[in-house]
């Protein structure tokens, strides 16, 4: 194969890779900061290896595997991880609840698994994106670290329930049939009239979320976290409301 078609397998293999770092600077050297800059970093290399994809008309099934294994490690082990440290450090030590935001991989890994045997549609997604969830759990940690230390999150990240909640309330959601928007582009196909408004609407809120916490001075993983429930909330209204 050329070297052309293996472009987004190269890319996709740095999300890979960026996940594995990440897990090992969330463990081994204890930063989750890094930790989650890699996460981000793995973000953006699952959003380009889709693009590249397309533009260089390079799709193939070992593409798609790839991608799904590569995101099991990036948006499954490495939140996981991200979670089980943050309690490490704000509860004082290992304790068996600390354990139970590791089922966040299972959630992740099962899927990424359908995702790849249903129809995948270009507007929308089934159930929460793996990426979003992910971002969604190591940003409330990083934020309970860097934007509101000694706050009432802060206490609740090193608590017995709160972490071990978020996991699998987010979890469920992965799993769910409640449809997401999808933010990325199409197949070169126009989308329908709503899905341009869902879409306007959750990057409309997202800028504000970002103006709002660059006013406030905040640490900008609190943005991270707005902008990700921000996207959880309205997906939830726009399919209790069949919007």
């Amino acid at each position: 194969m050329s070297i052309k078609k293996n472009i987004p397998n190269l890319i996709t293999l740095l999300n890979l890779l960026c996940g594995v770092i990440g897990v090992i600077c969330s463990l081994s050297l204890g930063s989750i900061g890094y930790a989650f800059l890699f996460m981000l970093l793995a973000v953006v290399f699952d959003y380009c290896d889709g693009f590249a994809a397309r533009l260089l008309k390079a799709q193939s099934p070992i593409g798609g595997e790839l991608d799904s294994l590569a995101d099991v490690v990036s948006f499954g082990v490495l939140p996981s991880t991200i979670m089980f440290a943050t309690m490490w450090n704000l509860g004082g030590g290992f304790h068996w609840y600390g354990l139970i935001p590791l089922l966040f991989v299972l959630f992740a890994a099962y899927r990424l698994a359908r995702f790849n045997v249903e129809d995948n549609h270009s507007d929308s997604f089934v159930g929460l994106p793996a990426p979003a969830a992910a971002l969604t759990a190591a940003s409330l940690c990083e934020a309970s670290l860097f934007a509101f230390p000694y706050s009432f999150l802060w206490a609740a990240c090193g608590s017995t329930w709160f972490l071990p909640v978020i996991s699998i309330l987010l979890g469920i959601l992965m799993v769910s049939r409640i449809p997401m928007i999808s933010i990325k582009l199409g197949n070169g196909q126009k989308p329908e009239v709503h899905t341009v408004m869902k879409r306007t609407a959750n990057l409309v809120i997202a800028f504000l979320v970002l103006v709002f916490v660059l006013y406030l001075g905040w640490h900008w993983s609190a943005a991270v976290l707005l902008i990700m429930l921000a996207y959880i909330i309205t997906n939830l209204i726009f399919a209790i409301f069949k919007i």
